[in-house]
């Protein structure tokens, strides 16, 4: 960034400011569309988990989260490992952040 004399420091620190937080905002959300699109296979593959593992008491619990599998058509169940699946991405994100906060700040001391 080219410093202009004309511009008072509060308003470049300001700009930096500005430019940060814009960076900050950028990065979330590739991080947040990145993981929507990681949740597809990994709910297809806790869809076959399920099927392959199909208990009674793993179709019980099924039926009453999602309601009838023939009413929905199998389709509400996915949904609902999708949204599972998107969850747990972006809380091992953000354990992943901050552990990384917390051994970069344990480097410093």
């Amino acid at each position: 960034m080219k410093k202009n004399n004309l511009i008072p420091k509060e308003l470049s620190n300001l700009q930096k400011t500005v430019l940060s937080v814009q960076k900050l905002l950028a990065k979330e959300l590739l991080a947040v569309f990145l993981i929507l699109l990681t949740a597809i296979p990994l709910a297809f593959l806790l869809a076959y988990l399920l099927a392959f593992f199909n208990h009674k008491n793993t179709a019980d619990v099924f039926s009453q989260i999602i309601g009838n599998s023939d009413e929905g058509g199998g389709q509400g169940s996915f949904v609902v490992l999708y949204v599972i699946s998107a969850i747990g991405l972006y809380f091992a994100k953000l354990v992943y952040q901050s552990i990384k906060v917390l051994t970069k700040k344990g480097e410093e001391e």
